[in-house]
């Protein structure tokens, strides 16, 4: 099963990357024939498609609430306080 093929212009997007980041996609790119903003772009293409998938299943949101559950969690130990069952909420 692959990806759909979509027909839509592409957009200029600047990002800023560490520079390890950067030499990590320059060396696929030479790699795989591709400049390096193309395997940039498909990468985040990639990336949007996995996210949207998680979405779909609902686990994206199950992972936002795990961190959002870790945070809470993670402050009250800080604080040295009571942690209750409805810090797991």
């Amino acid at each position: 099963m692959g990806r759909k093929k979509i027909d839509e212009p592409r957009e200029p997007f600047t990002a800023m990357l560490r520079p390890s980041s950067r030499k990590e996609i320059e060396r696929f790119a030479e790699m795989v024939e591709l400049t390096p903003s193309r395997l940039a772009a498909n990468l985040i293409d990639m990336a949007l498609e996995d996210i949207q998938g998680l979405e779909r299943i609902g686990f994206l949101k199950m992972a936002l609430i795990s961190v959002n559950v870790a945070k809470k969690i993670k402050n009250k130990m800080i604080r040295g306080e009571q942690i209750g069952i409805e810090d797991m909420q």
